[in-house]
């Protein structure tokens, strides 16, 4: 009550405070009573007064950033006070509340002054106060020199204390170095490899996902190293690490939630290992939860991916997603129309080779308003998916080529030639794109384009049969790029030049002592191997146009 709160004394606050909070007691008013209590109060707390202030209100998520912020600025001249306890519960605090408390500079400053003063003091830590501060330091993404630190001047690592770190200690701790992408921590994944498939039955769904989920994480930060020994050896544990893990995911598959689910198939896919039944057993436990609608648009788009990354069919899976993808525009609008998750899940069905219609219909319609949002990378993947689908969508290859016209500059050649293949594959004709594409291609060093990219771009432009006037200066000195190296063509790559000369040349005279060259070229490689029925309907188009020349 008003009338009792001068008899609370610092200490009692922040009993209080610990006490409401390890029983879960959230009831906002008596926390903004707390709060204000807790600011009166606060050059009253000793060290373990401060640090169960600040664990308490972030246990109950209750954003105070001047009571934050006063605690930051009393806790930095005594900082050498705290123990290892203190100093953990404060850290843990700051990190659960995230970036929302952790911007003041008495905080930056508390939170660097911490490291300073952890690191001597390793020992003195419980394997939870190692773990809790790791995990703190991740989530304020603070910072990669810490972690430097504690793996580089400290006993952490050893295999012993690694021993007495309990499961969710040990998925605490992996998900923090991966998720500052710390580069230096191959050894320590590799020691803790083997804690985990000792204690590999004690650790619950959600810990298992956050160790798959670590691995590959740390996996696609470090760039692939030189093959050495070492390496072997540690790719070789890893896959019995993930093969152990496996077995137990396989044996409790429904109990797992989607979330965990979609991160164990999205991280095997990105290890590039599959145990065998993995993929199959999920496959059912996600369809058993589809029924139930409890997937999130990111959690179904990534399991789409692993199994058309891993290349595993599963029929039913992709039928049970294509009913359920993408439905809830109007609660779930930012997840429906983020461009990467509609990429993955493109992609998968045109890579997985399975037809989805109506998915790709759905996908096109919600895309529409949003195109203009789309990366440039973004834009090449979703016209390349239809393409690769078979799927054609007028309306949105019509907007698509105009949301992205004023940034054709922006895409590179590589990109740019599979928009126009994508166009032409579908036959789809789009002459403002492509007439601009040109123009955009013609100011760029044509030296530098690879023999695909030209034969694509020459195989879209002669598909789509686009020849203005206007187009000649590109395409002829595409041709003469490709001319000055045909001695570098192989026999496909010169079919399709020839064949599109036949159709894109406007200059036959000027041209045709050029296309003398690919005839040779082509007479030369006549005995590598038979012609496919498609290089044989371009060799009679371009020799009809050459008879035609020659009359």
């Amino acid at each position: 009550k008003n009338n009792h709160r001068a008899g609370f004394d610092g200490r009692v606050v922040s009993t209080m405070a610990w006490a409401l909070a390890t029983t879960k007691r959230t009831h906002g008013p008596i926390w903004n009573a707390l709060e204000e209590l807790a600011l009166a109060r606060a050059e009253e707390l000793n060290t373990q007064g401060i640090a169960n202030t600040i664990w308490a209100f972030a246990a109950v998520g209750h954003a105070s950033p001047e009571l934050f912020e006063t605690l930051s600025e009393l806790s930095l001249p005594i900082l050498s006070q705290f123990n290892s306890q203190n100093i953990a519960n404060l850290v843990w605090g700051y990190g659960k509340m995230g970036s929302r408390m952790s911007t003041s500079l008495s905080t930056v400053k508390l939170l660097d002054g911490i490291v300073e003063v952890w690191l001597p003091r390793m020992d003195e830590f419980t394997s939870q106060g190692v773990a809790n501060t790791i995990w703190a330091y991740a989530k304020l993404k603070k910072s990669c020199a810490f972690f430097d630190a504690v793996v580089d001047e400290s006993s952490f690592g050893n295999t012993m204390h690694l021993g007495n770190f309990k499961p969710q200690e040990i998925s605490n701790t992996l998900w923090a170095f991966a998720k500052v992408k710390h580069v230096k921590s191959p050894i320590l994944f590799h020691r803790m490899s083997d804690v985990i498939i000792q204690k590999v039955q004690e650790f619950k769904p959600q810990e298992i996902a956050n160790i798959v989920w670590a691995y590959a994480k740390i996996t696609q930060t470090i760039d692939p190293p030189t093959s050495t020994p070492q390496q072997g050896e540690h790719r070789k544990m890893l896959e019995q690490l993930l093969d152990t893990i496996a077995t137990i995911v396989i044996e409790r598959s429904s109990q797992f939630k989607p979330q965990e689910l979609a991160i164990i198939v999205w991280a095997y896919a990105t290890l590039e290992h599959s145990p065998p039944q993995l993929f199959d057993t999920l496959a059912r436990a996600a369809i058993t939860l589809l029924d139930n609608q409890d997937f999130t648009c990111r959690g179904m788009a990534n399991t789409v991916w692993a199994y058309a990354k891993m290349n595993h069919t599963s029929p039913e899976l992709f039928t049970k997603m294509s009913t359920c993808l993408f439905l809830d525009s109007d609660t779930n609008n930012a997840q429906v129309i983020h461009p990467h998750y509609i990429n993955n899940v493109l992609w998968s069905y045109a890579t997985i080779g399975h037809q989805s219609p109506e998915l790709f219909d759905r996908i096109a319609e919600l895309s529409l308003p949003h195109l203009q949002d789309f990366s440039t990378l973004e834009a090449t993947n979703t016209v390349l998916s239809y393409a690769h689908a078979n799927h054609s969508s007028s309306q949105l290859y019509d907007q698509m080529a105009t949301a992205q016209m004023t940034k054709l500059e922006n895409f590179n050649t590589h990109n740019l030639t599979a928009v126009l293949k994508s166009y032409a594959l579908l036959n789809h004709s789009s002459p403002a794109l492509f007439e601009n594409a040109s123009q955009v291609l013609l100011l760029r060093d044509l030296e530098e384009f690879s023999k695909m990219e030209i034969c694509d771009l020459v195989w879209s432009y002669a598909t789509i049969n686009h020849c203005y006037q206007q187009n000649n200066q590109f395409l002829d000195k595409l041709f003469d790029v490709a001319l000055q190296h045909v001695e570098t063509f192989n026999k496909s790559e010169l079919i399709i030049l020839a064949w599109a000369a036949s159709i894109l040349t406007t200059s036959p005279n000027a041209s045709f002592g050029c296309h003398v060259h690919v005839i040779s070229r082509l007479r030369e490689k006549e005995s590598e191997q038979n012609h496919s029925t498609e290089e044989f309907k371009m060799l009679n188009h371009w020799d009809t146009w050459c008879r035609e020349l020659l009359e």
